[in-house]
């Protein structure tokens, strides 16, 4: 049983189109009833209408094996008093969903994603968590990427803020436990005896994605189809206890490894 990580694992960075063998390998689970859960980090868009752009590229899967952080949100996060930071579709996409923003007296300072945060809303993030106010992120993705350049994540940032003010902060998407323990939750519904133990999750992201889940105990596998040209730049400086399980090029490479399927 796996969970599955969308960017740079089943979609380029680059253009968002499937990475080579991911279509094959999801329509391969499928195919053999093994039960899964595509797991993603994207905030920058509702999500059943990234669910429906993921159906319309040719990934064929119910939106019940489908999370994302935006699903889980109102269960982590009050809606009133937010300071958020992110993409202009996150920001559209809070209210959407009913979230007050508020950038003068806020209870939380929200994390997510973009390549252009601004010192000036750094310098206001840092005044609003020094008056008290909780910080949270979205996720913990260590690096963001988009037009071939390589970005401080989410989890960068946290932990800068985090430095910054002596504060702590909580996440609520991957590596979370409670975003994990819903895709747990969720995949038993396919498997009732499905555990940690028994789940492989593959995502690029190794010292995000893969630590935490490490550290539930699921086997990681490592692609090197998104954050990362080579395994090389990165897994010789983790600990030894955060070092993947496996690693692959892309999916192409992890569904020929399966009982030596071809494609």
């Amino acid at each position: 049983m796996y969970f599955i990580d969308v960017q740079g694992t089943l979609i380029s960075d680059a253009d968002k189109s499937p990475i080579r063998g991911s279509i094959e390998f999801i329509d391969y689970l499928n195919d053999k009833d093994i039960p899964y859960m595509v797991i993603t980090n994207n905030t920058k868009n509702a999500s059943a209408d990234f669910y429906a752009y993921l159906n319309s590229i040719g990934f064929n899967f119910d939106y019940d094996k489908y999370l994302d952080p935006l699903m889980i949100l109102e269960s982590n996060i009050a809606k009133e008093g937010i300071a958020a930071y992110g993409a202009q579709k996150f920001l559209d996409t809070l209210e959407l969903m009913g979230y007050g923003l508020d950038y003068t007296n806020p209870k939380t300072v929200l994390i997510a994603i973009k390549e252009n945060f601004t010192a000036d809303e750094y310098a206001q993030m840092i005044d609003f968590l020094l008056a008290g106010a909780k910080l949270v992120g979205m996720h913990e993705t260590s690096l963001y990427v988009k037009n071939n350049k390589r970005y401080p994540g989410v989890g960068a940032i946290l932990k800068m803020l985090a430095f910054a003010t002596s504060c702590s902060y909580d996440v609520v998407g991957k590596p979370s436990l409670s975003f994990y323990e819903e895709a747990l939750k969720r995949l038993q519904h396919q498997d009732k005896n499905a555990s940690f133990e028994k789940v492989t999750i593959i995502s690029d992201d190794v010292t995000g994605d893969l630590g935490g889940a490490k550290r539930l105990g699921m086997q990681t596998l490592f692609v090197t189809s998104g954050k990362y040209k080579s395994a090389q730049e990165i897994v010789p400086s983790l600990r030894e206890e955060l070092k993947p399980d496996l690693i692959k090029a892309d999916m192409y490479d992890v569904l020929q490894s399966i009982n030596g399927v071809s494609i």
